[in-house]
């Protein structure tokens, strides 16, 4: 009789150590399909993101074409941040924000040797903290990453011993965020930086009138009581020396910068698009020149 008792005893603990393992599957399973579920949503919002923001691309083009198709004498062309009101189409609420992208400190621009001293004097008022020497290890590690033709140079050789090896693009950047692969540029700084940062595919002036505080302070401190300025001419009048030649700066900008913000349910997905102002015969064309989504 005790040992049918013990039996059934065993009989039972099985049963429910089956009952639960099933449970504990069927728990894994609802699990996995409610992760599966939301992954699908989250591609799904951002592909349907990536659509809104082509259209959002289009409210900066004819931006862009109004400035100056309706520029008048003594004003300046873009007075930029440009910022759109927020839109809401379905769930998405999209917010655009076109800049000029020569308000920036274009990284490519430290191929040419004045930019290069000049960015050293910005550096300087980034970070006070900086000496000369060190600034002048980062100037070189990016001359070295931006300048083609170059092979097997030393800092190649530092790089290939890094876990995962890679070499130096030995080309212009196409995103300021490479800083962070180049030597001698501490994470600290890069982060301090890259707000102020863009990649251009050229060499191109800095647009005094949309520059930031930082990049006009080391040009000329008396430039932030000043302005805006509607040309070369109107500037010298105002502003009588800058710590770089006058043809490295301008007042009328060909590149611009469009940043547009989707939001959906708790995602946040933001695109960046480079756009070329191009005037040929009077008449004016915007050229998209890249998009990316998420970082520059």
């Amino acid at each position: 009789m005790r040992h049918k008792f013990k039996q059934k005893g065993a009989a039972i603990l099985v049963a429910l150590f089956i009952t639960s393992l099933v449970a504990a599957v069927a728990i894994a399973m609802l699990w996995r399909t409610r992760i599966d579920i939301r992954k699908t949503e989250l591609i799904s919002n951002s592909n349907q993101a990536y659509f809104i923001a082509e259209g959002s691309v289009q409210w900066a083009i004819d931006q862009l074409k109004t400035n100056w198709e309706k520029r008048q004498t003594g004003k300046i062309i873009d007075n930029t941040p440009i910022e759109s009101a927020e839109n809401i189409l379905q769930s998405f609420k999209i917010k655009n924000t076109l800049y000029d992208a020569q308000g920036f400190f274009n990284i490519n621009n430290l191929s040419d040797t004045d930019y290069q001293k000049f960015f050293a004097q910005w550096i300087h008022v980034l970070e006070p903290k900086l000496n000369d020497e060190q600034i002048r290890l980062m100037i070189s590690a990016v001359i070295d990453w931006i300048t083609p033709g170059l092979s097997s140079t030393a800092l190649d050789a530092d790089y290939a011993k890094l876990n995962p090896p890679y070499r130096s693009a030995h080309k212009r950047m196409v995103s300021a965020s490479e800083l962070r692969f180049i030597k001698n540029i501490p994470p600290a700084i890069y982060e301090k930086l890259s707000s102020y940062l863009i990649a251009l595919p050229t060499v191109t002036p800095i647009n005094v009138n949309n520059a930031s505080a930082s990049l006009r302070m080391a040009l000329n401190p008396a430039i932030q009581n000043q302005g805006p300025f509607i040309n070369q001419q109107d500037f010298l009048n105002k502003i009588k020396t800058i710590s770089i030649a006058t043809d490295k700066i301008t007042f009328t900008s060909d590149y611009f910068l469009l940043k547009t913000d989707v939001k959906v349910d708790q995602q946040n997905l933001i695109f960046y698009t480079l756009l070329k102002r191009v005037i040929k015969d009077n008449r004016v064309s915007i050229l998209i020149l890249w998009q990316m989504q998420g970082t520059l």
